[in-house]
């Protein structure tokens, strides 16, 4: 189970019957996709926040806002990075101000249940490695 909001979009994602309606939801999280605030971080980003085989070269921030609560932050450097983007949007959306240990529910599983089978293999990898590094961030915030 995600966090709330992430499933209850989860759980309406898998209710719409047409792969184009499904994609053009996607394409509307895509142009609300807001960068990283220059609060948490400038360019040029650090490189320990770039997201592994990521085509769209992605970045993430995830950190503790003072109350156990993830602060998130994302950077798709690749203008055309429209699943990236939408990704990340929806993750900022429904993840953001959630107990950090929430995050490590987020399994690679994610990526199919918002977009399907149809992204390519290297988008894939790119949209799993986006929740690997949210995970890995979260669990430094927690440590830290």
């Amino acid at each position: 189970m995600y966090p709330k909001e992430l499933q209850r979009l989860v759980d309406y994602l898998n209710k719409i019957p047409s792969q184009q309606e499904r994609t053009q939801m996607l394409i509307s999280y895509a142009r609300k996709f807001k960068e990283v605030d220059e609060s948490i971080a400038t360019r040029p980003f650090d490189r320990s926040h770039r997201v592994e085989h990521c085509e769209s070269e992605g970045f993430v921030w995830v950190d503790d806002n003072g109350d156990g609560k993830a602060k998130m932050g994302f950077a798709v450097e690749n203008p055309q990075g429209i699943s990236a983007k939408a990704f990340c949007a929806i993750l900022q959306k429904t993840c953001d101000g959630e107990p950090l240990e929430t995050l490590f529910s987020l399994d690679e599983d994610l990526v199919y249940h918002i977009f399907g089978k149809q992204l390519s293999m290297g988008k894939n990898m790119g949209l799993m490695g986006i929740i690997r590094m949210v995970k890995q961030h979260a669990k430094n915030a927690i440590e830290a």
